[in-house]
């Protein structure tokens, strides 16, 4: 990663596979959010020391919790994130454009999580968004290629299109990996 970072020049665009994106720790590398890519663009110190200005300069801003959100309690799996569980109940509720958002946010700061992108994909389906749906379920296959519902939920969509080719690859993954959990209980 050292080696990449002194080859790219300040504003340079480094893409990444999702298993890479764990080791870019440098601050210096903010997010592109573009479709089908873990993409980060590597800012130049002048923009970084006015970005760490403006932060420093700027009042705190005071968040008061949403009475609605204030009765959900806060346990979770060390699996889960609160906010991961937070934004499958605003789902649950029929809250999607909140979900939606949250789902964002949590990208925004770990683009690895494909439970967050199921979700999300999920989230585009209820709000009949079946193009980001799909963008959404193909994150979460390519972050885990066992994803079980996000390939039946994609599956699904391809069929609806009309890509039936799509469909039947798709279902023919569901089931090897229904015949591999058979196997190994």
């Amino acid at each position: 990663m050292r080696s990449l970072d002194t080859a790219l020049l300040d504003n340079g665009i480094l893409f990444l596979g999702a298993a890479e994106t764990s080791q870019l720790q440098d601050q210096s590398y903010r997010p592109i959010d573009h479709s089908f890519t873990f993409a980060f663009r590597k800012e130049s110190p002048a923009i970084l020391v006015q970005s760490i200005e403006k932060v420093a300069i700027a009042p705190p801003k005071i968040i008061q919790p949403s009475p609605q959100l204030s009765v959900i309690p806060v346990a979770h799996t060390p699996s889960e994130l609160p906010s991961l569980k937070t934004a499958k109940q605003l789902a649950d509720r029929g809250q999607l454009h909140d979900a939606a958002q949250l789902c964002e946010s949590i990208l925004r700061a770990d683009p690895t999580q494909a439970d967050v992108y199921l979700l999300l994909g999920e989230v585009y389906q209820g709000l009949n968004q079946p193009k980001q749906a799909q963008q959404n379920f193909q994150k979460a296959i390519y972050l885990n290629p066992e994803a079980y519902e996000a390939l039946v939920h994609l599956a699904l969509l391809k069929e609806q299109e009309g890509d039936r080719s799509a469909a039947q690859r798709l279902k023919q993954r569901v089931q090897r990996i229904i015949n591999d959990q058979n196997r190994s209980n």
